[in-house]
């Protein structure tokens, strides 16, 4: 194993180890209020509340303009996706080996009859 690969694999396993360390720190009630404090304290609850309203507004914003590109693509989809189904049969046919169905021969376009 290499140094790169082995200071990562170091630095990977403390990272988990930290993550699930904090998490069973903020499980506990005592945890949650002390973090809480620390927050109130240094001004980070309200830094963190102010950006998480930016994304969200964004996020908005973003969700609504996707939402009205949809409603407007819609009719056009539509007709690609019916259009492409009712080709599909024929494309199978073309790309599929002529012996591929248990050796009965099938015409451009269709698909033998399936037998169980």
């Amino acid at each position: 194993m290499k140094t790169g690969q082995l200071v990562a694999l170091i630095a990977g396993a403390t990272l988990g180890v930290a993550a699930v360390t904090i998490g069973v720190i903020l499980a506990r009630e005592e945890g949650r209020e002390a973090a809480r404090r620390f927050m109130n304290e240094n001004q980070i609850g309200q830094k963190s509340q102010q950006a998480a309203q930016a994304v969200a507004t964004t996020a908005r914003k973003v969700g609504n303009q996707v939402a009205q590109t949809a409603q407007e693509q819609y009719p056009r989809a539509k007709s690609v996706v019916s259009n492409a189904i009712s080709q599909a049969p024929q494309a199978v046919g073309s790309v599929l080996p002529k012996g591929l169905f248990n050796g009965k021969s099938t015409s451009q376009g269709e698909l033998p009859e399936a037998s169980i």
